[in-house]
């Protein structure tokens, strides 16, 4: 789903075509969108305005100390680094919030993805949604039901016009930080360097073509699926065609995607806890010095 600043940013020039058709798929929204509908809407009914509002980063973060490591070595009173997508990923970055009162550590790895309209959209999809999605959670097997060491555990896919990310996330007792972020690492590895099992992309083909109706099942949800089509530059009839695209993709499809565009030796990672109590412990797995 576009963000709702995505959203406001575009608009309708033909209101009544986009009322009407929006109307007219909802009809047939349990079973795909209607060709007829879906014809009567182009880009040329949507026309996006000419400036959006955008807010400053914030440059400190208040009442936390904030530290970046590059290449495992912590510095301090470092700034806050934004990452072009254009930048390479060529060593690990470790980024530190230090909250001495914390009894647990937030945990975030992650690295630059793909944009949205990239033609291996779908596979890399997937791909992270066995390793950290609905079907198919290998972090959550590894972190939560084979090792007790969180509640939960999860990895998301992010895509943008220009960009997209990949993240891994979870949360965990302060003591076990450094073992459930080498697990995580470990799991980015497992999935570049052994191939995937046909019952963990069919678990996740069978979620994603199983929750599809439900984002197209009312006037509403239809049109924001329409303006992520426009917005992005897609073809009209991938509304039509997800279940087929997604049911195309193979384990050949997820070792390769997986294989060029997971990058765990080039990783970001966040951790917002007891800096104190577990720092020590990111030296024993190659995160600091």
């Amino acid at each position: 789903m576009l963000r709702n600043g995505l959203i406001a940013a575009l608009c309708f020039s033909s209101l009544a075509v986009a009322q009407n058709a929006i109307v007219t798929s909802a009809a047939s929204a349990s079973g795909g969108l209607a060709p007829e509908s879906l014809a009567t809407i182009s880009g040329a009914n949507l026309a996006p305005s000419t400036q959006q509002a955008r807010q400053p980063w914030p440059s400190t973060l208040a009442g936390v100390s904030v530290q970046i490591a590059d290449s495992g070595a912590v510095s301090r009173a470092a700034p806050l680094l934004m990452v072009s997508p254009n930048q390479p990923n060529s060593a690990r970055r470790v980024i530190v919030v230090d909250k001495p009162d914390a009894v647990q550590t937030e945990v975030r790895v992650g690295h630059i993805g793909i944009p949205r309209n990239h033609p291996d959209y779908m596979a890399l999809n997937l791909a992270v949604r066995i390793l950290g999605g609905e079907g198919s959670n290998r972090l959550h097997q590894v972190l939560r039901t084979e090792r007790g060491l969180t509640y939960g555990a999860q990895a998301n896919m992010d895509t943008l016009k220009d960009t997209g990310d990949i993240e891994a996330e979870t949360n965990t007792r302060t003591d076990a930080t450094g073992e459930v972020l080498r697990l995580i690492v470990d799991e980015f590895w497992r999935l570049q360097r052994e191939r995937v099992s046909e019952n963990e992309l069919s678990s996740a083909k069978a979620y994603m073509t199983g929750s599809f109706p439900l984002t197209i099942e009312t006037p509403d949800s239809i049109a924001a699926q329409v303006l992520n089509v426009v917005f992005y530059g897609l073809p009209l009839e991938q509304l039509q065609t997800f279940r087929e695209r997604v049911n195309a993709v193979t384990v050949d499809d997820i070792e390769r995607v997986a294989r060029y565009y997971l990058k765990p030796d080039a990783v970001s990672v966040v951790l917002v806890g007891n800096a104190a109590a577990f720092a020590p412990q990111l030296r024993g797995i190659g995160f600091g010095r």
